[in-house]
């Protein structure tokens, strides 16, 4: 059913011929040569693993993407890229597969860029494998979803992130293959350098590598990428605030209730005001009105990006924990029901009974979910938590507004009555 919006949306959203420029990036986790078991791991690296990684630079990834995605190459245990054959390695705990592309501007866009596509071809784009309905998805914002194929064998996420403030990666959507133990993801770049810093773009990298010890579990990267977005939207709470304030100031000045505390203290900042004497007039109510209106509104789009924010932790856990159930019963043969009689063993209100906590202790992927859950729900904690925040701002933003209505009411009376 997905496949008909598919082709009446390809000449938009992706590339009709050429061969646009890609970013590879695998990540593999192995285990341990039984040799080795004893030695020390490499730093980051989980106990018992071997982690190996490879990065194409600044967007010429095409041959690694070919050789990927087409002749089925990848890391061996010893960081060789070659191929894989026809099973999948007996010690191979988890592949990661990471297609980056570029966002494909259309200059009929508004400023969330809902006109915006991939720079990808419909080839490249096929051969990814992915869920039939991502191009549905590559316009929308704030938006997030999960999808099993009918054997459960493959899971596939995608999260369409906010653009208010947009991360320099704004849209992710992966599948995960059970059989395979390999993730395939592709992700939109939307770095823009007027609103990005490179420290940003940068920072997601650095931020992999400091989950080495994690890259046998898919949902590593969501997880990477909505910490980047907390980041962001942590900061655009703490200016919204600056600029709260900096209204509740002017107002004050324009009823009179200004205090020697809220003053400006430095006689710089008299100066660049234009007065040698110090005195700065009162702003205007209706331009109090517009700057109380701007804060107010970015209040409101914070909002809208703070509860998808929490949406998407919740998503991830539920896909997390379902992944968990039918990954084990999948490879150990056993009853998932007869694991779902236990007793809840945390605030979210997760089921695991003693036999899931031996599980999590002798199967290093159920021990990677078990840290990931912990800090997703630590994440959502969080979100709650700025969320709070971020509503005392609104409460206090719409008193302010309050006011200048009163005022700007008073003046209207006054002309009225002249």
């Amino acid at each position: 059913m997905f496949y008909y919006d598919t082709d009446a949306l390809e000449s938009d959203i992706l590339v009709p011929d050429g061969a646009p420029k890609l970013t590879y990036h695998e990540y593999v986790a192995f285990t341990r040569p039984r040799i080795q078991q004893f030695q020390p791991a490499s730093a980051g690296s989980a106990p018992g693993e071997v982690s190996q990684s490879v990065l194409s630079e600044d967007w010429e990834g095409r041959g690694l993407f070919d050789l990927s995605l087409r002749q089925n190459h990848g890391l061996g245990r010893g960081g060789e890229f070659g191929p894989q054959g026809d099973h999948v390695h007996p010690a191979l705990r988890g592949r990661v597969r990471q297609i980056i592309c570029r966002r494909r501007v259309n200059f009929r866009s508004d400023e969330k860029g809902s006109l915006d596509g991939l720079n990808l071809t419909r080839a490249d784009y096929e051969a990814l494998q992915l869920h039939p309905s991502t191009i549905q998805y590559v316009r929308r914002t704030t938006t997030e979803s999960t999808f099993w194929d009918r054997r459960h064998e493959k899971l596939s996420i995608i999260l369409c992130f906010s653009t208010d403030p947009r991360p320099p990666y704004d849209f992710l959507s992966f599948t995960y293959s059970i059989p395979d133990r390999t993730a395939t993801m592709l992700l939109r770049q939307s770095y823009d350098p007027h609103i990005h810093d490179v420290d940003e773009l940068e920072q997601y990298g650095e931020r992999m590598q400091s989950c080495k010890n994690h890259w046998a579990h898919p949902l590593v990267t969501p997880v990477v990428l909505l910490q980047v977005q907390f980041l962001l939207s942590e900061r655009a709470v703490a200016e919204n605030e600056k600029d709260i304030a900096k209204v509740e100031y002017d107002v004050e000045r324009m009823a009179g209730f200004e205090t020697l505390d809220s003053r400006p203290k430095s006689r710089s900042s008299s100066a660049s005001s234009g007065h040698g004497n110090g005195f700065v007039h009162p702003k205007r109510p209706t331009e109090l009105m517009k700057n109380a209106h701007d804060a107010f509104k970015k209040s409101i789009k914070l909002l809208d990006t703070i509860t998808w924010m929490d949406r998407a932790v919740g998503l991830l856990l539920h896909a997390g924990d379902e992944l968990e159930e039918v990954r084990y019963a999948s490879e150990n043969d056993v009853d998932v029901s007869a694991e779902l009689q236990g007793h809840v063993l945390s605030a979210s209100g997760r089921t695991v009974t003693g036999f899931g906590r031996a599980r999590i202790l002798e199967d290093p992927m159920s021990a990677h979910w078990h840290e990931i859950r912990q800090y997703l729900e630590s994440l959502q904690q969080l979100c709650k938590s700025l969320e709070t925040e971020r509503h005392m701002l609104e409460v206090r933003c719409k008193s302010q507004i309050d006011i200048v209505s009163l005022k700007l009411g008073q003046v209207s009376r006054g002309k009225g009555e002249c």
